[in-house]
């Protein structure tokens, strides 16, 4: 059943879930400018990254627990699929974990 476009009524909840996920994706823009930087200026400590994974971890996983929360009562009316783009937005908390994981197992290795 296809699902059409409709108009969303932005409340609170709604404003809290995008601004922790335009956070989480300024984040993961400062991390790959903290990686292009290391590149060049081998001296930084992978753990910097690994603070910043966390930290982004964190908005991503309020961002989704707050529409989760919200518009779980809507799973039952009909037409409202949650589609792929919720799984991609609990998948990515649990796949950015490895990397952060990664960072704080560095044991200061030359070559990255």
């Amino acid at each position: 059943m296809a699902v059409g476009c409709a108009d969303i009524t932005v409340n609170d909840s709604l404003q809290a879930t995008r601004s922790f996920m335009v956070l989480s994706c300024i984040g993961y823009l400062a991390s790959m400018v903290f990686i292009a930087v290391l590149h060049v200026k081998k001296t930084l400590k992978l753990k910097f990254l690994g603070i910043l994974l966390i930290v982004i971890v964190v908005f991503e996983i309020i961002a989704m627990s707050v529409y989760t929360d919200k518009y779980m009562d809507l799973e039952d009316v009909p037409g409202f699929p949650w589609g792929w783009s919720f799984g991609l937005g609990w998948a990515a908390p649990v796949i950015t974990l490895l990397p952060t994981v990664l960072c704080f197992l560095d044991q200061g290795y030359s070559e990255i």
